[in-house]
């Protein structure tokens, strides 16, 4: 299921592919992390976003999303949400939804 929200994000479809585009983006991502062994492989991909609790994430990127609404009084935020196709939801959860909010002001787009 991450893959599928991956790929509404970045455009990737494969963990190789998600392995590709960090190689094609090394210098920048090294900015926010260090890669002191290149860039990891297709499966470490997989297990370190399989491996995440996707509750606990949740709650920490809504935490760290209103944090940033200081920045932003009285600005005009675009939002543009999808659905993404074939997602199979889980138990009661539904589907994996893709949501997209552009500041101008702040030069803020976030996925």
């Amino acid at each position: 299921m991450l893959i599928e929200v991956i790929s509404a994000i970045c455009g990737v479809e494969t963990w190789k592919q998600m392995q590709e585009f960090a190689i094609f983006k090394i210098e920048f991502l090294k900015t926010f992390i260090g890669l002191p062994n290149r860039v990891p492989s297709d499966d470490t991909f997989n297990r370190v976003f399989s491996s995440i609790d996707t509750e606990e994430f949740e709650k920490l990127f809504v935490n760290w999303a209103s944090s940033l609404t200081q920045s932003f009084n009285n600005e005009v935020i675009s939002v543009d949400e999808k659905i993404v196709q074939d997602a199979k939801s889980q138990g009661e959860k539904s589907p994996v939804q893709i949501v997209n909010e552009c500041a101008n002001q702040n030069n803020l787009v976030i996925g």
